[in-house]
C-alpha cells in the first residue's frame, strides 16, 4: 500500500502540557479548539455523532491540501506549514463548493507530521521548541511572511466557519 501525503497550514498558540510547563503548539487555523501536542492527530465527528471520521455523509476528518501549492487557497497567511502522512481512510474533502471545497483538498482518519515543516521567519523563535515536541525540524520560509494577495484574503473570507472539524 503506497503511503498518502498532505500539506496543512497551522497557527502557533500556546498551551500548558501535563508537566505544568507551557509550551508553543500547532493550532487550526480554523478552530481556535482544535490544537495538537505531538506529531499523531486523530480524527473525530466536532458535531458529537457518533461515527468512524471521516464519514462521507459528515464533513469530519483531518483536513490536508495534496499539493502544498494549493495551501495558499486553503489558508494564509499561514504561521507554519507542515508535510503529513495519511492514516486510515481518506477521503476527498468537501465536494459542494458553496460549503467551501477546494480541489485537492483531502481529509483523513489520522495523520503524523512527518515533515518537511516550514515557519514564518516571524515565528521562527518557536522552531525549537516546535521540533521538540513534534520530533521533525522546523526551516524558516521566507515565502510564510509574505502578506497574501487581495484574491487571496477574499478567498479565506469566503471559507465556511462552521467546519465541523480541524
Amino acid at each position: 500500500m503506497t503511503a498518502q501525503y498532505g500539506w496543512r497550514a497551522w497557527t502557533i498558540t500556546t498551551t500548558a502540557t501535563s508537566g505544568g510547563t507551557s509550551g508553543p503548539v500547532l493550532g487550526s487555523p480554523f478552530h481556535s479548539t482544535f490544537i495538537t501536542t505531538g506529531p499523531t492527530i486523530l480524527a473525530c465527528c466536532g458535531w458529537g455523532i457518533p461515527h468512524d471520521a471521516p464519514d462521507p455523509e459528515c464533513e469530519c476528518g483531518i483536513y490536508a491540501m495534496t499539493n502544498r501549492a494549493d495551501l495558499p487557497l486553503w489558508c494564509y497567511p499561514a504561521e507554519v506549514v507542515t508535510r503529513l502522512a495519511l492514516h486510515g481512510p481518506v477521503l476527498p474533502g468537501l465536494q459542494d463548493m458553496a460549503q467551501g471545497a477546494f480541489p485537492g483538498e483531502v481529509r483523513a482518519a489520522g495523520a503524523t507530521i512527518v515533515g518537511p515543516c516550514y515557519i514564518s521567519p516571524h515565528k521562527a523563535h518557536h522552531a525549537q521548541a516546535l521540533a521538540e515536541r513534534y520530533g521533525t525540524g522546523f526551516k524558516p520560509d521566507p515565502a510564510l511572511a509574505a502578506q497574501p494577495s487581495a484574491l487571496t484574503s477574499a478567498l479565506s473570507l469566503l471559507r465556511p466557519t462552521k467546519r465541523r472539524t480541524a
